[in-house]
């Protein structure tokens, strides 16, 4: 089975709500929901609890959401940094907080600050902030255990079978591959036509795709030259090789093929995630891989089946260890060249600098690692070591999203008040992107919280760095449901977008 291209999109988190709304005034105001998610049993839960996806942790537990009633604040931070306001959790209500724009200060960030009891009465801080510029209404992660009332909604999950099947008829040209996809993040396939595996739901509520190539390497796994393709309906699908509808079959089509190539600097190492997505009736499919060693690929053009084309790449720049993603939206006139990365050096030499472009603040000196001209937005997560007023042993993450900026400004926490703060860990993440603001930032969010890891650790469990804080994952942040996430990454497909992602332990 192919790698998802959305493991870290989809699964990790699931982001609820995107845009602003207005309280009738002037002034845009956004509402911030503040839950925990937590694996339970389902037979426990009740039916108007939302329900985002099956738990990995235990067999019949599922990842569902409680009202954050304490241990957290809402943070107002001024653009150096400082507090301009603070709100405690406890006294907001349904952990519904409201944001009046002309409330926050001008280039001034809104913060939510998880409060964590440690042992020997230290304390954590784990704060997730946006700038003013970027907000928008959000659902937001807390870790602490709360109390017993849920976050009512629906029910997310599409539960995948392990055994839906397709049978096409043969074509003439006798293909060694055909690939199934029941979305851009369920492919599966097979090296005949019949009893191909499909990754979806039975019975399943839409169309798979299934494209057919002409060369297979088994060892490798690589199959190419795509020949045939066609959208199957989901009654074609059955359950096991003994269903009476194994006798449906379907056919597929080699019309309005067009040979797609493209290019890229030698630098640039391409993984398994990388492809041709298709868009059709509202859902992304992946068409086709992108291989570094085959540069010839084929799309179907003139269907009236396919409403967006992007090609998604993703990998490595190997002389900087840059990751990296990209979004580009094709069309017939469109050449597919990778050739245009943003300039990005290795990450040597970052640290904590007190002479900042903003006035008397703690800023974050990225040391020339990148141009903040060559990028829209950024994401940066950090670990403060023990240079503080307070125990040496309190814990601070800070995750910053923003508009690119060479100097990071530190927010003060509700805790801690900095005297020397150093960093003892630093990931930098960096979008350039033609699609809406809001959705380009809410996408950077989505990449970098994992749903699962949020169900599984307890509060106690974030002393340890090794289990809290995987590279691109943050602590706390953005949740969406399946469908949400669905319509991002559509808006991604149809744009110019690329992230970077580098990160350091010192």
């Amino acid at each position: 089975m192919k790698k998802s291209i959305l493991a870290s999109l989809i699964v990790p988190a699931l982001v609820v709500g995107c845009g602003s709304g207005s309280s009738g005034s002037s002034a845009p105001t956004y509402k911030w929901q503040v839950v925990q998610l937590k694996s339970v049993s389902e037979s426990s839960l009740n039916s108007k609890c939302i329900i985002y996806a099956d738990s990995e942790l235990n067999d019949g537990e599922v990842i569902t959401a409680y009202v954050a009633e304490d241990d957290y604040n809402i943070l107002y931070h001024n653009a150096d940094g400082t507090i301009a306001e603070t709100f405690s959790g406890d006294d907001i209500t349904n952990g519904l907080f409201t944001i009046t724009s002309t409330d926050v200060p001008d280039d001034g960030y809104v913060t939510l600050e998880e409060i964590e009891s440690l042992t020997g009465g230290d304390r954590g801080s784990y704060m997730f902030s946006v700038q003013k510029d970027l907000l928008e209404d959000m659902v937001l992660n807390i870790t602490q255990e709360q109390g017993s009332t849920c976050y009512t909604g629906s029910d997310y999950r599409e539960t995948a079978s392990d055994t839906a099947l397709v049978n096409v008829q043969q074509p003439d040209s006798d293909p060694d591959y055909y690939q199934s996809s029941y979305d851009v993040d369920s492919v599966n396939g097979k090296a005949t036509a019949t009893a191909i595996p499909v990754d979806s739901p039975y019975p399943a509520s839409r169309d798979v795709l299934i494209t057919a190539f002409a060369s297979y390497d088994s060892s490798s796994t690589q199959y190419a030259e795509l020949s045939e393709w066609a959208f199957i309906s989901s009654t074609n699908l059955y359950e096991d090789s003994n269903d009476s509808a194994s006798t449906l079959t379907a056919s597929l089509s080699s019309s309005g093929l067009t040979n797609v190539y493209w290019t890229t600097i030698d630098e640039v190492e391409l993984d398994s995630d990388s492809g041709i997505i298709a868009v059709h009736d509202d859902q992304s499919y992946f068409w086709q891989p992108i291989y570094d060693d085959i540069d010839q690929l084929n799309v179907a053009y003139d269907t009236s089946e396919v409403d967006v084309w992007s090609g998604y790449f993703s990998g490595t720049i190997s002389d900087n260890d840059w990751l990296f993603t990209s979004f580009t939206e094709l069309d017939e006139d469109t050449f597919l060249d990778l050739d245009a990365f943003p300039s990005v050096d290795v990450i040597d030499g970052v640290s904590v600098s007190s002479v900042c472009d903003v006035a008397d603040a703690f800023c974050i000196d990225t040391n020339g690692s990148y141009s903040s001209d060559e990028f829209d937005y950024q994401r940066v997560h950090f670990r403060l070591d023990e240079d503080r007023s307070s125990s040496s042993s309190n814990i601070t993450y800070q995750s910053i999203y923003s508009l690119a900026n060479d100097e990071p400004v530190i927010l003060v926490s509700s805790l801690f008040d900095f005297t020397d703060p150093t960093l003892s860990r630093v990931e930098i993440n960096l979008v350039t992107s033609s699609a809406d603001s809001g959705d380009a930032i809410q996408y950077l969010m989505t990449t970098n919280v994992d749903l699962v890891d949020l169900g599984e650790y307890s509060a106690s469990d974030f002393v340890d760095d090794a289990a809290a804080t995987e590279f691109y994952s943050d602590l706390n942040g953005l949740i969406t449901t399946t469908s949400e996430t669905e319509e991002l990454y559509q808006a991604m497909l149809e744009s110019n977008t690329t992230t970077l992602s580098n990160a350091y332990d010192f």
